[in-house]
Protein backbone atom coordinates (compact mmCIF):
# COMPACT_ATOMS: atom_id res chain seq x y z
CA UNK A 1 0.00 0.00 0.00
CA UNK A 2 1.23 3.91 -1.10
CA UNK A 3 1.61 6.30 1.77
CA UNK A 4 -1.45 9.11 1.54
CA UNK A 5 -0.37 11.92 -0.85
CA UNK A 6 -3.29 14.55 -0.30
CA UNK A 7 -3.97 13.65 -4.48
CA UNK A 8 -7.25 14.46 -5.00
CA UNK A 9 -7.25 10.27 -5.89
CA UNK A 10 -5.39 9.16 -3.38
CA UNK A 11 -7.71 7.22 -0.64
CA UNK A 12 -7.01 6.16 2.64
CA UNK A 13 -9.02 4.22 5.76
CA UNK A 14 -8.75 4.03 9.65
CA UNK A 15 -10.53 2.32 12.11
CA UNK A 16 -11.58 3.69 15.80
CA UNK A 17 -9.61 1.85 18.22
CA UNK A 18 -10.47 3.44 21.28
CA UNK A 19 -11.19 6.92 23.20
CA UNK A 20 -10.51 8.90 25.85
CA UNK A 21 -12.90 11.34 26.97
CA UNK A 22 -12.00 15.00 27.82
CA UNK A 23 -13.56 14.53 31.69
CA UNK A 24 -11.06 12.09 31.81
CA UNK A 25 -8.15 13.68 30.16
CA UNK A 26 -8.89 16.58 32.45
CA UNK A 27 -9.59 14.33 35.91
CA UNK A 28 -13.02 15.81 36.01
CA UNK A 29 -15.16 13.42 37.73
CA UNK A 30 -18.61 15.33 38.11
CA UNK A 31 -18.71 18.43 36.07
CA UNK A 32 -22.14 19.88 37.57
CA UNK A 33 -20.61 20.28 40.69
CA UNK A 34 -17.15 20.94 39.53
CA UNK A 35 -18.93 24.10 38.00
CA UNK A 36 -21.71 24.66 41.02
CA UNK A 37 -17.51 25.34 43.59
CA UNK A 38 -16.99 27.83 40.77
CA UNK A 39 -14.66 25.38 38.64
CA UNK A 40 -13.43 26.70 35.10
CA UNK A 41 -11.85 25.20 32.77
CA UNK A 42 -9.71 27.95 31.13
CA UNK A 43 -9.71 31.55 30.94
CA UNK A 44 -7.75 33.08 28.00
CA UNK A 45 -7.59 36.19 30.43
CA UNK A 46 -5.59 34.67 32.96
CA UNK A 47 -4.17 32.03 30.58
CA UNK A 48 -5.61 28.72 33.79
CA UNK A 49 -8.17 27.75 35.09
CA UNK A 50 -10.45 28.08 38.40
CA UNK A 51 -10.36 24.68 40.50
CA UNK A 52 -8.49 23.16 37.35
CA UNK A 53 -4.83 23.50 36.33
CA UNK A 54 -4.77 21.19 32.91
CA UNK A 55 -4.99 23.74 30.41
CA UNK A 56 -2.75 26.50 32.75
CA UNK A 57 -0.21 27.32 30.07
CA UNK A 58 -2.10 27.03 26.66
CA UNK A 59 0.46 28.39 24.64
CA UNK A 60 3.47 26.41 27.03
CA UNK A 61 5.48 24.24 25.01
CA UNK A 62 6.03 22.40 28.23
CA UNK A 63 2.63 22.56 29.23
CA UNK A 64 1.30 21.22 25.74
CA UNK A 65 3.88 18.60 25.95
CA UNK A 66 2.99 17.45 29.43
CA UNK A 67 -0.84 17.53 28.01
CA UNK A 68 -0.03 14.91 25.58
CA UNK A 69 2.04 12.67 26.97
CA UNK A 70 -1.45 12.82 29.84
CA UNK A 71 -3.22 11.61 26.97
CA UNK A 72 -0.74 9.23 25.49
CA UNK A 73 -0.40 7.45 29.21
CA UNK A 74 -4.44 7.53 29.49
CA UNK A 75 -4.22 5.99 26.33
CA UNK A 76 -2.51 3.59 26.83
CA UNK A 77 -3.55 2.21 30.39
CA UNK A 78 -6.97 2.07 28.97
CA UNK A 79 -5.84 0.01 25.75
CA UNK A 80 -2.62 -1.75 26.60
CA UNK A 81 -2.65 -3.93 24.11
CA UNK A 82 -2.90 -1.80 20.93
CA UNK A 83 0.69 -0.83 19.56
CA UNK A 84 2.67 2.32 19.42
CA UNK A 85 2.55 3.66 16.42
CA UNK A 86 5.06 6.46 15.41
CA UNK A 87 4.50 9.85 14.39
CA UNK A 88 3.76 10.62 11.39
CA UNK A 89 5.27 12.74 9.13
CA UNK A 90 3.76 15.93 8.69
CA UNK A 91 4.63 17.59 5.19
CA UNK A 92 1.45 19.88 5.43
CA UNK A 93 2.10 23.69 3.58
CA UNK A 94 -0.28 25.82 4.48
CA UNK A 95 0.59 28.10 1.17
CA UNK A 96 -0.08 25.51 -1.33
CA UNK A 97 -3.31 24.20 0.22
CA UNK A 98 -4.94 27.68 0.84
CA UNK A 99 -3.41 29.14 -2.62
CA UNK A 100 -2.31 32.09 -1.29
CA UNK A 101 -5.06 32.80 1.36
CA UNK A 102 -3.32 32.99 4.81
Amino acid sequence: SEPPTGAGDCTYSYQKVGEVSINELEGLHDPTTFKIMGGYEYNKYTDKGVHMSFWDGKEDVAACQKRIDTLAALFKAKYPDLPDLPDPDCDFNQYKFYHGKV
